[in-house]
């Protein structure tokens, strides 16, 4: 188009969006802010536009394989399961609003839970 717009990014112009700074300082929301920028730029789709829900998108992949490591390595946590469920939901839904793929190690596990013996079993 004339004014440097794609019929996928109208009416905002093509480009990249600055990745925070708070993104940048985490490797895994770092990574998977690049893999979905990566993706929208192959589709001709990325847009300074996307900065808010690629950040969405990015830090709460962050979030889950962190909460993800912290139970592998601690134990079920009680609660874990209500927590995980809402992070990767939000995850989805912003791979969703992007268009892409969510990765596909985002899915939950779920660990029985012995509410006794404080361990899963």
């Amino acid at each position: 188009m004339k004014d440097g717009t794609t019929p996928r990014t109208f009416p905002f112009l093509e480009g990249s969006p600055t990745k925070p700074d708070w993104i940048r300082l985490d490797p895994v929301a770092s990574g998977e802010w690049d893999r979905i920028c990566g993706v929208l730029e192959a589709r001709r789709g990325l847009s300074p536009a996307w900065q808010a829900i690629i950040s969405v998108a990015a830090s709460t992949y962050a979030t889950f394989t962190s909460l993800m490591t912290a139970i592998e390595t601690q134990g079920q946590i009680e609660g874990a399961e209500d927590l995980l469920s809402a992070t990767l939901a939000t995850y989805r839904s912003a791979c969703m609003d992007c268009q892409v793929e969510p990765r596909p190690l985002a899915t939950l596990r779920v660990v029985p839970f012995d509410r006794d013996n404080r361990e899963g079993i």
